[in-house]
């Protein structure tokens, strides 16, 4: 049997999923609407990202193709989160992130048709097993179709976009390209909130959880994402992904100390997600 041996990355990872755990309590804790959000919050990212590469003198520059995808990506990045922060708003943040494991799904079919690499069946029958996983997690939350639809396409675009990110992140610093997706994406909600809505100001308690939104679940950790594709596959990445509502439903735990609310379902689903992660890396795919 493989042996393995955790590396500084491979616990950087599961920081990211961790962070991005928070993301969606974060959401429906932020009263402004689902537009106003994804716009303050890409906005955050790319100020805060920009003070990052001017400190530390790095350039922005970007090939024109690279750029131009760049720019594209962030419009994908920007609509993934408001379909996201709109399906939490409509429904519930536990109906949301059980469908998590559908964007495993997704990318077992996505990657090897933008990365042009072979079809990996052992990936997409790695994906269900997660994809029970989360669902058992959330099993007996009342179904609201119009928050599944959406939080499912959701999921399709975050595939996508990590997907491209694998592609491009490979010549470029992480940090730049996620500059420029952060810009982009902020200019285009900014656009579509004024289309839609008066934009609306913050409040100060909604302002500290943007900052802590924008600057460490969304400049980091999306930065960290780019980055980490560079030595992993996007699939193993997006798998670990759906450790976000394992780690979410612990940290309220502890925060919070509602252990009543933990059913034998969730000991199930989460034991099962962490036994597929297992597994696959045993199968030795890649080294962490």
């Amino acid at each position: 049997m493989k042996s393995l041996k955790i590396s500084p990355s491979y616990l950087e990872l599961h920081l990211m999923v961790l962070l991005f755990g928070i993301t969606g309590v974060l959401g429906k804790l932020i009263s402004l609407s689902a537009l106003s959000l994804v716009f303050y919050r890409m906005l955050i990212a790319a100020l805060s990202l920009l003070f990052w590469l001017k400190r530390k003198n790095l350039k922005l520059n970007l090939s024109k193709k690279v750029f131009c995808i760049s720019i594209f990506t962030g419009i994908i990045m920007a609509l993934h989160w408001y379909l996201f922060f709109y399906a939490i708003k409509i429904s519930t943040v536990s109906l949301v992130l059980g469908l998590l494991g559908t964007g495993t799904l997704f990318t077992s079919f996505l990657e090897p048709l933008i990365l042009k690499k072979k079809f990996s069946y052992l990936d997409f029958i790695f994906a269900i097993p997660i994809l029970l996983g989360v669902l058992l997690i959330y099993w007996g939350e009342p179904v609201q179709w119009k928050g599944l639809v959406i939080a499912i396409i959701s999921y399709l675009l975050f595939s996508l976009f990590s997907v491209i990110n694998k592609k491009i992140g490979i010549d470029y610093d992480a940090v730049v390209i996620s500059f420029w997706e952060f810009l982009s994406g902020s200019i285009f909600m900014l656009i579509l909130t004024l289309a839609n809505e008066k934009l609306t100001l913050p409040n100060i308690t909604d302002s500290i959880y943007l900052l802590i939104l924008g600057v460490a679940c969304t400049a980091y950790a999306f930065s960290a994402l780019i980055r980490l594709m560079q030595k992993y596959s996007a699939y193993l990445v997006v798998m670990h992904v759906n450790l976000e509502p394992v780690y979410a439903i612990l940290l309220s735990l502890l925060i919070f100390g509602e252990s009543e609310q933990l059913s034998l379902l969730f000991y199930l689903g989460a034991s099962l997600i962490i036994l597929t992660l297992f597994l696959y890396q045993l199968k030795g795919k890649q080294e962490i």
